[in-house]
């Protein structure tokens, strides 16, 4: 499945050098892993606190995948 996705992320932008589709990966990547932190922490019970760090890191992924996507040379 996740090799499925990362085909598409590649095959969409075929103008892209390598660099940027490496850098949209690993914010797709930060995403994800900050996602399902926050609900892992949420089925374990743990603290609202220890979500923050996922949280910001979810929120700058985000804008980060948006501004890449807005951005024209």
């Amino acid at each position: 499945m996740m090799k499925d996705i990362i085909n598409v992320i590649l095959e969409k932008d075929k103008t892209k050098d390598l660099r940027e589709k490496l850098y949209r990966i690993a914010l797709l990547v930060c995403v994800a892993v900050s996602f399902y932190s926050i609900i892992g922490n949420i089925i374990g019970g743990f603290p609202a606190y220890i979500n923050i760090k996922w949280g910001i890191l979810l929120l700058i992924s985000c804008f980060n995948l948006l501004f890449l996507k807005k951005r024209e040379f």
